[in-house]
């Protein structure tokens, strides 16, 4: 990855736009550069700058949408972009931010940021889009660009000089380490995780319980003889609902008997009350068979009537037509006379026409053409002339005013002489304006950077002596604190030991085991509860099925003794009705026995004999009339008592079988409630267990408040652990911070010393620099004098100063600012004077050719017009003419009118003709119509005398005397189809009746076979009642056995439920032993709680590559140092001196020259290595550069030219003099005083 330009605005103090185009002069011609300028000018915030477009974050400063403190004070907006490549490909990536309205107060708005190719394809423009993309495309993320690209040398000397702990932590911040912590401790999570899981397994194992042989056999065996049991009743309850269902249909036939009969009955009811109808209807069949014939004579009849009526009417119409033709043939030969006179009109006026009008018409429009032609013209060549009249008098005024402009140029030009000297001298004099600008501010700057450095010199010695006095009292405090961490360690190991514990993480263990104790404990106490309470609930539910059957007895006794009550009333019924029946028809035959005399025949019977008048005479119905309504009324209050007491056995049906369904859950719930309590008792001792329910839950209530007393001893044990363990890292944290500042200051105090040796040196040399710089001012402004005073020939110059010595550089450069503009001036009257003059002979020549335009186009006009007069004069003749022909009318409206007249004319005949044809085609229709009818007349004659002889003959065979009687047998259709609709139904009664008799015998014959058969099989009621309670004594029966049935299947599905679960356990226990000893090898090797094990060998072997890597950088930088890792701390850093026999020294022992080097070996070698994916091509260092001696300066310059010379670009930030006289290529940081602003060299300024 290579940085190609940077282009930012705004940032930090560096305000405006700037750009820096690394690939351009002079960064092409050495690509080694020194960024550089004063402390505080803002040499890092180009770094900064090249942070923001990539990541858009710095490694000092955050920026969001509510805070930006890089943007630079009293700005509304900043900016930063970098084009970059990356394998030879290249990128371009912006960033910027502003406030709302570009106001300095306004709210800051959204940042807005770009990813595109260098050809302009956008390739992201969302912040994490471009970040992420950023990241794909330079395989840096921000972190490893900050330490692979920009390096900084306090970073990694705190590396070389941290302690093992420390060493680890940053060598995991710089190089990613943190994957294999987090390994390590996934591996020891995985293993301890094994371990819970086959633990548990196996405490599963233990805790199934499981039927012996003996036991399981014995269920097995009851379970078959419940089996067959269930069979056995099955088939006595299948029997026994044969035998209710033969009943059933046995009182059905009987109740189809009755049916019958009552048929029988309405169908001769029905047929005495229709009688006569009936009759009737028998004799109006003979009639209906007459019905045909008598219609057919009577329709001939009627015809022949309106045949007769029609005839009549259409000799009446033949007259009025024959009327109606002669009026149309008169009137037809009236119109053709005026048909004829019309036409001749016509026909004169078409000759007029042709032969006047329309050629004169043709000669108008010819001449309308011509003159329309001529005064286009005419009008065209009069607006030529006064166009070319104005464009003349135009040039006219232009010629005049260009002639004057030439005067003057030429006068203005003849007052500068030496112009074209100027021309050549004043660029010169211009940039040797600047180059003495430039001495006047390099020595000022000069001045101010010995006064400053004087001043910090000063400031150096009296901060030396403070770090001195800082470093013997910080000394006391910390020994201190180190005795009160000994004191805490010792405390928080005692109370691991009075656990047995060798960690916290065992004791948590500890507490979350006897936590789990503690909730299996209270499961096992709900669980016993529960059962406790379904039991008392299968106690009650036991008692209530009790008393519902024994309601239920009592019910169905007295709905056995209402139903035979019943029966008795009913049939006690019957007879009183029949005999009640039997009085009402002898009272109804009273007036036939009035009738009836001694030995005469009876006119029913024939007897004549009459024992019994004197008996029914006297017979009284009222008391017979009163025992059956007094029966009929018993009968409803035993029906109504009957369906109250059925409603209750019902009843009383549904609540035992509802209790019993709740009987059957209870169970089940006792069942699944007895497995969950074996279940969660795993691991109890059987003691507790022991006992009654209430028993079970003292001895497990004393077993959760022992539990619970643990449970606060292990929890008050972790708080104080807790307490000794956030004292230590507080006290840890306060020795660290107090080990890091007196390291810092005792580092401080060796820096300020050779801070003081450096100023010294930089004073001596700032001061000669001054003394030079001031004596070549004044030899070059003498020279740059003379050179003006001999051109120009003006001894009195403005910018000189009052001994004409020296020049007063802002008058000398508003002179050559008077000078530029005034050889401009002249350049300018110059082009214009040429310009000028060749603009005039154009002018002259146009108008020339103007006047000779304008005198043709007047000749023109006067031709067109005498022309356009003659035309004029003869159109207005022949228009006259035209009126005296036709008028004001067109040819059109002519020939139009006399289409209109001839068409009105043709019309109106042939309307004419049309209703002559009418009238004659009226009269012929009706004439054909009249014989028509006549002859319908004559055939329908016969018919009607062939109908009549037909009529008369067949009322003749009939048993009808006359018309009359016929016509009075007749029957309308409603009528008949009503006495026909009752005779049918007498019929289907009497049919229906028969049928369902005949269906009783053929049925019962079948049923009671059945019945016997039944019985003899031990089958037997007496009726339907007893047979009905027979079933429900049986059902009752077996659903009791099916129950016990249900409860031994249930624990013997239980057992093999155990049993399969315990194969599964096996086969799951030897997979999880399997994967234990896996992860215990594992752990073994790299696992650990804290994640140290698998980290620090991880980087053991990232800081062997780091080491070998230095190695090779140092080998450049200086042959005489090489870095080892110690073999006894892991993590520790040596020196080898090769120089004294290679002896291994500490890292501390390098002085500040010796340790700058080495750690800028670090710092490359971790750029090589935080960048394995990308090459980098791009280098910036940020200071570390003050510290060194100028040989030790030099070495590192020479071994950074060496690396500029691989072909990196290598940017070095630093204010070190040395250096900036070393590096040729320079980017300088001007800082303003009093502003608070800084500034790049001129050429990187954006001029907007």
């Amino acid at each position: 990855m290579r940085i190609l330009s940077l282009r930012f605005e705004n940032i930090n103090s560096l305000k405006g736009q700037w750009f820096i185009d690394f690939t351009q002069a002079p960064f092409d011609e050495s690509a080694l550069f020194a960024i550089t300028g004063d402390t505080g000018a803002g040499k890092t915030t180009i770094l900064d700058a090249i942070c923001l477009a990539l990541y858009h974050q710095t490694p000092r400063i955050a920026i969001s949408e509510s805070q930006n403190q890089l943007m630079t004070r009293h700005t509304a907006n900043c900016m930063a972009e970098v084009e970059f490549e990356v394998n030879n490909k290249g990128y371009r990536a912006f960033w910027s931010q502003r406030r709302a309205k570009n106001q300095l107060d306004g709210k800051l708005q959204k940042q807005v940021t770009e990813l595109a190719q260098q050809d302009g394809t956008i390739i992201a423009n969302k912040i994490s889009e471009v970040k992420q993309q950023v990241e794909l495309i330079t395989g840096l993320n921000f972190s490893r660009f900050t330490k692979s690209m920009m390096l900084s040398q306090g970073q990694f000397a705190a590396f070389l000089n941290a302690s093992d702990r420390d060493r680890a932590e940053l060598l995991e911040q710089l190089t990613g380490t943190e994957i294999y912590s987090v390994i390590s401790q996934q591996v020891y999570e995985n293993f301890r995780h094994a371990k819970e899981q086959l633990t548990l397994s196996k405490s599963q194992l233990d805790q199934l319980e499981l039927l012996d042989d003996d036991a399981k056999k014995a269920y097995e065996q009851e379970k078959k003889t419940l089996a067959t049991d269930e069979q056995t009743l099955i088939a006595e309850k299948q029997r026994w609902t044969q035998l209710a269902d033969k009943l059933r249909q046995q009182h059905e036939l009987a109740q189809q008997e009755l049916k019958a009969a009552e048929l029988e009955k309405s169908a001769s009811e029905l047929a005495q009350k229709n009688a006569q109808q009936l009759t009737q209807l028998t004799l109006a069949e003979p009639a209906e068979q007459l019905r045909s014939v008598f219609e057919q004579f009577s329709h001939h009849q009627a015809q022949i009537t309106e045949l007769t009526k029609t005839i009549e009417q259409r000799n009446k119409n033949v007259l009025e037509t024959q009327q109606v033709v002669n009026t149309h043939q008169q009137t037809l030969e009236k119109q053709k006379k005026l048909y004829d006179a019309e036409l001749q009109v016509i026909t004169e006026k078409e000759t007029l026409l042709n032969a006047k009008v329309i050629p004169l018409d043709s000669q108008i429009a010819l001449l309308t053409d011509q003159q329309k032609t001529l005064e286009q013209t005419v009008l065209q060549a009069a607006t030529e002339h006064d166009s070319a009249q104005q464009q003349l008098l135009k040039l006219t005024q232009q010629q005049q005013q260009q002639q004057t402009q030439v005067n003057d140029t030429q006068q203005s030009l003849r007052k500068l002489t030496y112009a074209e000297a100027l021309s050549d001298k004043l660029p010169l004099w211009h940039h040797q304006e600047q180059s003495l600008t430039q001495q006047v501010q390099h020595y000022s700057q000069l001045k101010q950077q010995y006064l400053q450095d004087e001043q910090q010199h000063q400031s150096t010695i009296s901060q030396e002596k403070a770090l001195l006095a800082d470093i013997e009292s910080a000394q006391t405090p910390f020994k201190q604190q180190q005795n009160q961490l000994q004191e805490i360690l010792e405390r928080h190991q005692e109370l691991l030991t009075a656990f047995e514990c060798q960690s916290e993480s065992e004791l948590h263990q500890q507490l979350s085991a006897q936590q789990q104790y503690g909730q299996q404990l209270n499961d096992c106490v709900n669980i016993t509860t529960n059962i406790t309470t379904i039991e008392q609930q299968l106690s009650d539910i036991n008692q209530q099925i009790s008393e519902k059957n024994s309601q239920s007895q009592t019910t169905e006794q007295a709905l056995l003794e209402c139903r035979t009550r019943f029966k008795q009333v009913k049939q006690q019924v019957k007879d009183v009705e029949l005999i009640v029946n039997q009085q009402q028809a002898i009272m109804s035959l009273s007036h036939h026995r009035e009738n009836l005399s001694p030995h005469q025949a009876c006119p029913l019977c024939g007897a004549t004999e009459h024992p019994l008048i004197d008996e029914y005479k006297h017979v009284q119905p009222d008391e017979h009339q009163q025992r059956l309504a007094a029966l009929t009324n018993e009968l409803q209050q035993i029906e109504k008592q009957g369906k109250s007491i059925n409603s209750d056995f019902d009843r009383l049906a549904s609540a035992i079988e509802t209790l019993n369904n709740q009987q059957q859950q209870l169970q089940q719930q006792l069942i699944n409630s007895s497995n969950q309590l074996s279940d969660k008792a795993q691991g109890l001792s059987e003691q507790m267990l022991s006992g009654n329910n209430n028993q079970r839950i003292a001895n497990l209530n004393q077993l959760i408040a022992d539990n619970n007393s643990s449970i606060n001893t292990l929890q008050d044990a972790l708080n104080k652990l807790s307490v000794l363990s956030q004292e230590k890292e507080q006290l840890q944290q306060v020795t660290q911070n107090e080990q890091k500042q007196l390291d810092q200051k005792i580092s401080q105090q060796a820096i300020i010393s050779n801070q003081l040796v450096s100023q010294q040196q930089s004073l001596q040399k700032l001061s000669k620099q001054l003394q030079d710089l001031e004596q070549q001012q004044h030899r070059n402004a003498q020279q740059l004098i003379t050179e003006i005073k001999t051109l120009t020939g003006d001894e009195t110059l403005p910018f000189l100063s009052e001994d004409e010595n020296d020049v007063l550089f802002e008058q000398f450069k508003h002179w050559l600012v008077e000078k530029s503009a005034l050889l401009d001036n002249w350049r300018r009257d110059k082009s214009s004077l040429e310009s000028l003059e060749k603009s005039l002979l154009d002018l002259n020549y146009k108008i020339e050719q103007l006047n000779q335009q304008i005198t043709t186009i007047s000749q023109a006009y006067d031709k067109h017009q005498q022309q356009l007069n003659s035309v004029t004069n003869e159109v207005t003749t022949l228009q006259k003419h035209w009126v005296e022909l036709v008028g004001e009318q067109t040819i059109e409206e002519i020939r139009a009118q006399l289409n209109r007249q001839k068409n009105d004319a043709d019309n109106t005949l042939k309307l004419k003709q049309d209703e002559l044809n009418t009238a004659q085609a009226l009269f012929t229709n009706t004439q054909a119509i009249i014989e028509n009818l006549k002859e319908q007349h004559h055939q329908q004659s016969k018919k009607a005398e062939q109908a009549n002889a037909a009529w008369q003959h067949a009322l003749a065979q009939s048993q009808f005397s006359d018309q009359q009687a016929f016509e009075q047998a007749l029957m309308d259709s409603e009528q008949k189809q009503a006495i026909t609709v009752i005779a049918k139904n007498i019929e289907q009664q009497q049919q229906q009746a028969e049928h369902l008799q005949n269906e009783v015998k053929k049925r019962n014959a079948t049923l009671l076979p059945e019945i016997e058969q039944l019985r003899q099989q031990e089958v037997s009621a007496e009726n339907r009642s007893q047979c009905e309670e027979k079933l429900a004594e049986i059902e009752l029966s077996l659903k009791q056995l099916q129950l016990n049935l249900g409860q031994l299947q249930a624990i013997l599905l239980q057992d093999n439920k155990q049993r399969e679960k315990q194969s599964t356990l096996f086969e799951h226990i030897e997979t999880l032993q399997q994967h234990f000893d896996d992860l215990s090898h594992l752990n073994g090797l790299i696992g650990s709680a804290s994640g140290d094990k698998f980290r620090r060998f991880a980087q053991g072997l990232t800081l062997s590559h780091l080491v070998y890597l230095a190695n090779h950088r140092l080998e450049k930088l200086h042959g005489r140092y090489q870095l080892q890792c110690n073999n006894e701390e892991k993590l520790a850093l040596s020196v080898v001196d090769t120089w004294q026999a290679d002896t291994v020294r500490d890292t501390k022992t390098l002085s500040g020259g010796e340790s700058f080097l080495v750690s800028l070996a670090l710092a490359l070698a971790l750029s090589d290595l935080a960048s394995a994916k990308t090459q980098i091509d791009s280098l910036f260092l940020d200071e570390g550069f003050g510290t060194l001696d100028n040989e030790t300066l030099e070495i590192a310059l020479d071994a950074l030219d060496s690396l500029n010379a691989s072909g990196k670009m290598i940017g070095i930030i630093s204010h070190v003099d040395a250096l900036k006289e070393r590096v040729d290529v320079q980017v300088k940081v001007h800082k303003k005083s009093g502003l608070g602003y800084s500034e790049l060299s001129p050429t990187f300024r954006i001029v907007p």
